[in-house]
């Protein structure tokens, strides 16, 4: 009995240790898809009046969502050097359509990405 509790603990300690650098390294990954264009959400209609919003066909001027995290919403403009943070209740309400690009073969990077969600989806998820 006490053996199968230490494999237990064993394991429970590993995943604990071994969760924060995937977390950081999957953050990561995601950030890379998301600033080379290749894998992202964006606006399709506008959030606010005061949010410059550009033409969502044209790759380049779309604003692109970022994430969340608790009443704030975090986007980043056309510029990709402008983070606009806003709270939720300010907004109309977001539209978002994915974006990923399927003209060029996966990157080892996102491999990695899709592997880590793939095992940590349950882990990671509310």
């Amino acid at each position: 009995m006490e053996s199968a509790f230490g494999s237990l603990l064993a394991r429970l300690t590993f995943l604990l240790a071994a969760l924060p650098p995937a977390a950081y390294g999957y953050g990561r990954l995601k950030a890379a898809a998301i600033l080379d264009g290749t894998d992202y959400y964006y606006l399709t209609a506008p959030a606010m009046d005061s949010l410059p919003m550009g033409d969502v066909h044209d790759a380049k001027n779309r604003i692109k969502y970022l994430g969340h995290v608790n009443d704030y919403v975090f986007l980043l403009l056309p510029d990709s050097d402008t983070t606009v943070i806003i709270r939720f209740d300010k907004t109309r309400g977001l539209q978002l359509k994915r974006f990923q690009s399927s003209t060029e073969p996966p990157k080892p990077a996102r491999q990695i990405a899709r592997i880590l969600e793939s095992r940590f989806s349950a882990l990671l998820s509310p």
